[in-house]
């Protein structure tokens, strides 16, 4: 096992992402640490006053969102429960995946028990839903989801007919664009250490760039009817039992069109073109909806996607001090599978050379 002193005095693991001719083949990232003690022993503190008859067999940190801390937990009967933590209370985006939980009453759906703000030490927001033992995409492998796709398509019939929200997506696209603004979410000691690396007025202004081309896009996607949407589909966020799918709680639930879901999986999934084409067929027969729509809602979705990866890699490296070593494997990851359909994009293709130092800088020590 080598270990390799990088940047910012951090040990990381050589970890190879799967595709061979990757553009990240061979470079180095950090794998992520258990929880300690005292976060579990806080979760079950929590639990005792959020749900005093929940007998805990066992408890697990499963990942460290943005947002908030996921815990799974396995009650004494068997059953199977969710619990996100958070340090800002209220927490916006539990309280949104809290509303949608409950307006998302089905089988493929996390089933909702309590969210609210408590006061232990200083004051908590949670999140607290039941769901069956199951795993993301992510860890139970891509090839999955092309196997059982009939099966994750009547799972995604399900959770469309539940009830409607009324959030459209051109509110959820502003929600998400405010979250990648780094001049917004980035203090200033932050920004002047970008700086030092990198050029951020470039990355700023290429952002938006991306922001002004996905809105474009949204106005020229046209069709009939509205569609329940998760709006944050990704290989984290829809989860399997080896049967059965689920979704998990979104914060972006809204009434737009399914192929925006669609194409953000297959953005983070990274399928080859003929496969891509299979699963629009086959979810335009299973909804009955027409398949001409999808090209539009996918140059929507890929712009917005190159700006998810790049904000969200500044600041895993910059903020987040490499803490959360599964998101840069991730990020790395949608990188290297959706490089060459990123490249079709003029803007990127004119900055490809930027970008890649910019997300490989931290790794490897180049500066853009």
């Amino acid at each position: 096992m080598k270990l390799t002193s990088l940047k910012k005095g951090v040990s990381f693991l050589l970890y190879t992402v799967s595709k061979i001719d990757s553009l990240f083949k061979g470079r180095v990232y950090l794998f992520n640490n258990d929880a300690t003690a005292d976060d579990l022993a806080f979760a079950e503190q929590l639990l005792r006053q959020v749900r005093p008859s929940l007998c805990v067999r066992q408890i697990h940190l499963i990942k460290v969102e943005e947002d908030y801390d996921v815990f799974e937990i396995e009650d004494e009967q068997g059953y199977f429960f969710r619990l996100k933590i958070s340090l800002e209370a209220p927490c916006p985006v539990l309280k949104r995946e809290a509303i949608g939980t409950k307006k998302t009453l089905c089988p493929s759906s996390p089933v909702y028990v309590k969210h609210g703000v408590l006061e232990i030490g200083e004051k908590i927001s949670y999140l607290l839903v039941a769901l069956p033992f199951c795993r993301p995409l992510r860890e139970v492998g891509r090839s999955l989801l092309l196997e059982s796709f009939p099966s994750f398509l009547d799972c995604y019939k399900e959770f469309q007919e539940t009830e409607e929200v009324k959030t459209s997506y051109k509110t959820v696209l502003k929600q998400i664009f405010d979250g990648l603004n780094l001049s917004k979410v980035l203090p200033e000691d932050v920004v002047a250490e970008v700086r030092e690396d990198t050029n951020y007025d470039l990355c700023i202004n290429f952002s938006k760039e991306l922001e002004r081309r996905t809105f474009e896009f949204l106005s020229r996607v046209e069709y009939e009817n509205s569609f329940k949407c998760h709006g944050n589909f990704s290989l984290d966020s829809v989860l399997c039992d080896g049967q059965y799918f689920y979704f998990d709680s979104s914060p972006f639930l809204c009434m737009a069109h399914p192929f925006i879901d669609l194409a953000d999986l297959i953005l983070d999934w990274g399928c080859d073109k003929d496969t891509e084409k299979t699963l629009v067929d086959k979810m335009a027969e299973t909804l009955q909806i027409s398949s001409d729509a999808y090209d539009e809602i996918y140059q929507m979705c890929l712009g917005k996607k190159i700006a998810q990866l790049l904000s969200a890699y500044i600041k895993e490296v910059y903020l987040y001090n490499c803490y959360r070593q599964e998101k840069l494997i991730a990020i790395a990851d949608s990188f290297s599978q959706c490089y060459e359909r990123f490249c079709s994009i003029d803007i990127f293709n004119e900055n490809r050379h930027f970008i890649l130092k910019t997300i490989t800088e931290p790794i490897i020590g180049v500066n853009s």
